[in-house]
C-alpha cells in the first residue's frame, strides 16, 4: 500500500461551470484551458529529453480504471496528450506532483470517487525501442 500526502499536490479537474450573458461570460471552478496550461507548465521537464520520433514514451503504473489498475506505455507528443492518456473520458479530478523525474498522481472519477495513486515515468527512447521490440 502506498501512502501519499496531499500537501504539495497540484489539483486540476475537467469540469467548469459558466454563466453566459450577452455581454460577458463568467466561469466558476477550474476551466479546461487553464488546467491544460497549468499541467503543461508543471510537466514541461518530462518533455525535456530525447523523443522517439516526435513522440515521448511514458510508463504509466497503476492507472485506476473501472476494472482495476492498469499499467502500460503511453506514447505522446504534448502535455495535453499525456493528460488525456492518464485520465478518463468522463468527469475526473487529478492531483499530481513532479518529484525525482516522475509524475506522482491521484486520480478520482465516478468509479474511483476517493481516488487512487499511480505513477508516470519517462522512458528513455532506447529503452522504449527495446521494450516494444523495434
Amino acid at each position: 500500500m502506498t501512502t501519499v500526502t496531499n500537501l504539495d499536490y497540484l489539483e486540476i479537474q475537467n469540469t467548469c461551470t459558466c454563466e453566459f450573458d450577452s455581454e460577458y461570460t463568467e466561469c466558476y471552478g477550474d476551466c479546461w484551458e487553464f488546467n491544460v496550461e497549468t499541467f503543461a507548465i508543471e510537466t514541461m521537464r518530462l518533455f525535456e529529453r530525447d523523443s522517439f520520433g516526435s513522440k515521448y514514451p511514458f510508463k504509466v503504473d497503476g492507472l485506476p480504471l473501472w476494472n482495476g489498475d492498469v499499467s502500460g506505455v503511453a506514447l505522446v507528443e504534448t502535455p495535453t496528450e499525456l493528460l488525456r492518456a492518464i485520465t478518463v473520458n468522463s468527469e475526473w479530478r487529478l492531483r499530481y506532483k513532479y518529484n525525482d523525474g516522475e509524475l506522482h498522481c491521484i486520480l478520482s472519477h465516478h468509479d474511483v470517487p476517493t481516488g487512487r495513486y499511480f505513477r508516470v515515468s519517462p522512458i528513455d527512447s532506447l529503452d522504449y525501442e527495446n521494450e516494444v521490440g523495434y
